[in-house]
């Protein structure tokens, strides 16, 4: 996993930030089987940091936070700011390899609940 710049903005400060979602050891992210169909996932998942709240994405970027609200979907950014795109991939059954997408909520938490962490974007030589 790794925080990289989705968009820059004109202040560094502003840039939207994500997480990337990969396998550790191979381009594989994951495989499960539905019935006797096998299924593979390659490449990767990018999840914007911040959260929907009252229909608008708001950042999580500069913000000290004990909880970190993951959305992703169909809306999922394919690639960071200068890299070529890396998209999730599934094959069934030793198909061909076609775009593929996830859809999750998940909550990642410090414990404990009193720890904050914040992913921080900063002006140029000013952190």
């Amino acid at each position: 996993m790794r925080n990289e710049v989705i968009k820059k903005a004109a202040k560094e400060e502003k840039n939207l930030d994500g997480v990337d979602f990969k396998g550790q050891t191979s381009e594989v992210f994951a495989e499960f089987s539905c019935g006797p169909a096998p299924t593979v996932l390659r490449g990767s998942v990018i999840v914007k940091a911040g959260s929907i709240v009252s229909g608008k994405f708001k950042s999580s970027t500069n913000k000290m936070l004990n909880k970190l609200l993951l959305e992703l979907g169909s809306e999922a950014p394919e690639k960071f700011e200068g890299e070529p795109p890396d998209v999730l991939e599934g094959s069934t059954a030793g198909s061909s390899f076609e775009k593929a997408a996830l859809t999750l909520n998940t909550i990642e938490q410090t414990n404990p609940k009193t720890t904050k962490v914040e992913l921080r974007q900063c002006e140029k030589n000013v952190c």
